[in-house]
């Protein structure tokens, strides 16, 4: 199959995401304001909360289907890149491993 790169004409109402791997968050959507973010965040982890009947693993499990299936939209939707979706994972895995101390 190859790595054939997909051309596709944007949307007039698509937001524009950055494309350059010098971005800290590449999924990041550049229209977006700090303040939806925190207001998305406190939202998932409001939700979160309502899920203390099960053990943190089994949360984090289901969050990790939940997020397999976000990041395979984008990329099928044509929101985002593989390439993008990698520089995201591999910035979570090195957002994980520098903040605790194993």
């Amino acid at each position: 199959m190859g790595n054939k790169k997909r051309e596709r004409k944007k949307k007039a109402s698509e937001p524009e995401l950055p494309i350059s791997t010098d971005e800290p968050m590449v999924l990041k959507d550049s229209t977006a304001t700090e303040g939806a973010i925190e207001e998305c965040l406190d939202e998932i982890n409001n939700f979160v909360m309502t899920l203390d009947q099960y053990p943190p693993n089994i949360v984090a499990i289901a969050m990790s289907v939940h997020l397999q299936t976000m990041l395979r939209t984008l990329i099928e939707c044509d929101m985002c890149t593989p390439q993008q979706v990698r520089e995201f994972i591999r910035e979570l895995e090195r957002d994980v491993f520098d903040k605790t101390d194993f």
